[in-house]
């Protein structure tokens, strides 16, 4: 059989994707393999001679992909990840495309409407249906204007253009009251824990703030405003942010890593050189804050605008994240004490060019041959091929320590992938549910995902989990799973509890916001969102420890471990 040149590249083409795809995330795995069929099909419909031979060979392929799609598994990640949903929309456009080439109008009119059905707001899917030579056979038909017409609408209605107005200093009324209108439309329609707080009237608390919005004076103060509207959900994905041109008005920080124990805040990291040779140390107690008692600084100017899901989140968020945070051209003023001696001490926010950034992924060998791995982010893909350059040292340890304590959260894929080298079985994680219709609770629910072990070898030795008030998002994610498949202890504090995938909107003026549209809960059904996954072993720290440079919460790990039979 002859082979040309464009069968060739596409058998390289399948041959380099299932190489590739043995070191990626299943969803990238699946949005890979939807792309690669898109690929192939498109050298059927453009680049080889045109056929009717050839358009049906590519809708073939296109088939193949829907029904991949199609599957249980592949749905969940469609769930989690928007790059795997929206394969579909593309598929089957590629498929009306493919049909309109055959001039099988029937199909090619099929195949948009399901396009449709995946998002109708596509609004620029106009102007590539304009574009498409293929689709002149369908333009005089009154189908095609109805769904010209139906993307048009939808389009405008949902992707809000003509409200995304640009940044200026003070926006105009009109601006802010679409501004909470929208939001407060939003979390009306796809909000999923109002049961969590039910003594809010979301209407009342409209009408209150849509009185009060054009009383601000600036956007900053406009944007402060609706960021403590929102915090009233009480749900740490449930949030609003300030455009770029604000943003170093907020959020600007020194490096210092801030916490709450035994009722002092104390600085718990320095992560600066040049604030070392400044004088400030782990262990020093902040007393005042600008002149400010700590605790009540944080009430008057930080918690009133935090969104957070339990008194654990709301407590990290205050004094861990947001603490010192504001704006980048304003100095704070810190009254300590280190031991007895209370000084002062007057920093920046912002100009550091020595700031010492914690790693993503961290990995060292223990006393009692036991392997200790922290994993402080899951936002990168990266960090499961850096497990897997570890995975053989960790094979030959006793134990495995998995640090989650200052992991934020990212891709639960991440997660997974590397919970898969820990069990010779698929197991289990979240289970999820939607809002089945805008205007009230009833509940779209769908089963507990189900994760597949790795190939190759299983760690199958003792291991635990270290966990915080600062483990959120993905990272309890993860935990839940490793909770359900009773793996091993959870040892730390309780987790911040919140999770649930976001619907995230742009907002007038360059503001954006994030609404959580997932309820979340483990594989049977037990809650967490809201107060948080209990550690089997509760270890706090105490200010000694820190002062003492101790990790009390490692160390009852290590000892856990060296006592436990490795089999």
């Amino acid at each position: 059989m002859k082979v040309t040149s464009s069968a060739c590249s596409i058998l390289l083409m399948t041959s380099l994707l299932s190489i590739c795809l043995q070191a990626q995330t299943p969803a990238m795995e699946a949005y890979e393999y939807a792309q690669a069929k898109r690929d192939q099909a498109w050298v059927y419909f453009d680049s080889l001679p045109k056929s009717a031979a050839n358009f049906r060979t590519g809708i073939l392929m296109l088939d193949s992909a829907l029904s991949y799609l199609d599957q249980p598994r592949v749905q969940e990640l469609a769930n989690e990840n928007v790059y795997v949903r929206f394969r579909r929309f593309d598929v089957s456009y590629d498929l009306a495309v493919g049909y309109a080439l055959l001039g099988d109008i029937n199909h090619a009119f099929d195949y948009l409407r399901k396009a449709a059905e995946v998002d109708p707001s596509a609004s620029s899917t106009v102007e590539r249906m304009e574009r498409e030579k293929a689709f002149d056979i369908l333009r005089q038909q009154a189908a095609y204007k109805e769904l010209v017409q139906r993307f048009n609408l939808f389009g405008s209605m949902f992707d809000n253009r003509s409200l995304l107005t640009q940044y200026s200093a003070n926006l105009s009324d009109g601006e802010k009251l679409a501004g909470v209108t929208l939001l407060w439309n939003v979390v009306k329609n796809k909000f999923v824990y109002f049961d969590h707080v039910p003594g809010l009237d979301w209407n009342k608390t409209y009408l209150e703030y849509l009185a009060n919005v054009t009383s601000t004076r600036t956007t900053l103060e406009y944007v402060r405003m609706l960021q403590k509207m929102c915090a009233l959900l009480k749900d740490g994905h449930t949030n609003v942010y300030p455009p770029t041109e604000l943003r170093d008005s907020i959020y600007a920080r020194p490096p210092l890593r801030t916490i709450m124990v035994e009722d002092k805040v104390i600085i718990a990291q320095v992560l600066s050189d040049s604030l070392l040779r400044y004088g400030f140390r782990p262990g020093q107690e902040i007393i005042t804050i600008d002149g400010w008692p700590v605790k009540r600084y944080a009430e008057q100017f930080i918690q009133p605008f935090l969104s957070s899901s339990t008194p654990q989140d709301l407590g990290s968020r205050t004094y861990t994240y947001s603490l010192l945070a504001g704006n980048s051209r304003s100095n704070l003023t810190l009254e300590l004490r280190d031991g007895r001696a209370a000084f002062t001490k007057t920093l920046s926010r912002s100009g550091y060019t020595d700031v010492k950034r914690p790693p993503d992924f961290e990995y060292r060998h223990l006393d009692h041959n036991i392997a200790y791995l922290a994993l402080n982010s899951f936002q990168r893909d990266t960090i499961v091929t850096l497990f897997k350059t570890r995975f053989e040292e960790i094979l030959k340890a006793d134990g495995l320590i998995i640090d989650l304590r200052t992991n934020g959260g990212g891709s639960g894929n991440i997660g997974f992938d590397i919970l898969a080298h820990l069990t010779n079985h698929p197991f289990q994680f979240s289970k999820n549910a939607e809002r089945a219709e805008p205007d009230n609770l009833s509940w779209k629910r769908y089963a507990p995902g189900t994760w597949n072990p790795a190939e190759g070898k299983t760690f199958s030795k003792p291991v635990v989990v270290l966990i915080s008030s600062l483990t959120f998002s993905a990272a309890e994610d993860f935990v839940v799973a490793f909770d359900a498949m009773k793996r091993g202890k959870l040892i730390g504090e309780s987790t911040g509890g919140s999770t649930g995938e976001p619907f995230q909107f742009k907002l007038p003026g360059g503001l954006s916001g994030r609404v959580c549209m997932k309820r979340v809960t483990y594989p049977d059904g037990k809650e967490f969102v809201g107060v948080g996954i209990q550690p089997h072993i509760v270890v706090t720290a105490k200010v000694a420890d820190i002062r003492e440079g101790r990790d009390p919460v490692l160390e009852k790990a290590i000892e856990y471990l060296s006592m436990t039979p490795s089999n």
